[in-house]
């Protein structure tokens, strides 16, 4: 029987089977731990496919049921460890603000200076 776990998206995140096995080959009842580790910027969902009673933790033990496989013909399973992109804090957000109230504190300094010589120059005599 041949095991064969992919990330949905590709590029979400990497997927392990322990034991490894060079050809995703395993015998009956053998027991693998199938590991899901998101990369920056996604976070694990679930695990779809093949074995309907493996958890949806990143980590997850399955018993390969290859006896009900064979009596079906069934040759291949595969799993599926799909993630999605996290929301990221929005920094561009933050800095444009913080350059706003930066230029806003800089235009009110200008103005509060020029008021202040203004009065000085009218009081002189």
């Amino acid at each position: 029987m041949t095991l064969t776990v992919v990330s949905n998206p590709v590029n979400g995140g990497t997927t392990t089977c322990e034991p490894a096995s060079v050809s995703g080959s395993y015998f009956p009842t053998d027991n693998v731990t199938v590991t899901a580790a998101a990369k920056p910027g996604y976070k694990f969902v679930n695990w779809t496919g093949d074995v309907a009673d493996i958890e949806d933790t990143t980590q997850s033990t399955i018993v390969i049921p290859i006896h009900g496989y064979y009596v079906q013909n069934i040759t291949e399973i595969e799993i599926t460890a799909n993630f999605e992109k996290t929301a990221r804090f929005p920094w561009k957000w933050v800095w444009g603000g913080l350059a706003a109230l930066l230029l806003a504190a800089v235009a009110l300094a200008i103005v509060v200076r020029r008021r202040k010589k203004h009065q000085a120059d009218t009081q002189a005599p």
